[in-house]
């Protein structure tokens, strides 16, 4: 599976509203529910914020990818965020590009039995 499968035209946000972190992950997790990718997001946000909590998912130069599992989503969904005036996501530059990725489940029941691909 490519990038280019899951990120389709409906799951480009462009321009994101959001100025903070926290206001920019509701945003990206609320677009699917808006596209009837997803019809809840409260796990999910939960889980990126405890991640964030023990690591940032910003890897500087403008980019931050915020990621989780969660029972909440049935396939990899994919959200990428364009935001023109940057957000603070606690890096020392402001990010412009946030994808949001979600994946199974089962996927973190696998990781979690030390099983590997």
């Amino acid at each position: 599976m490519k990038l280019r499968d899951k990120l389709i035209e409906e799951t480009i946000l462009v321009p994101m509203q959001a100025t903070s972190k926290e206001s920019a992950n509701k945003e990206l997790l609320a677009h699917p529910i808006s596209i009837d990718i997803l019809s809840a997001t409260v796990q999910l946000f939960t889980n990126i914020k405890e991640q964030e909590n023990i690591f940032t998912a910003s890897a500087d130069r403008g980019i931050a990818y915020p990621h989780s599992t969660s029972v909440e989503v049935n396939e990899l969904t994919c959200v990428l965020g364009i935001s023109k005036k940057g957000i603070d996501y606690n890096s020392t530059l402001k990010v412009n590009s946030i994808l949001n990725n979600q994946t199974l489940k089962e996927c973190e029941t696998i990781k979690n039995k030390g099983v590997t691909n």
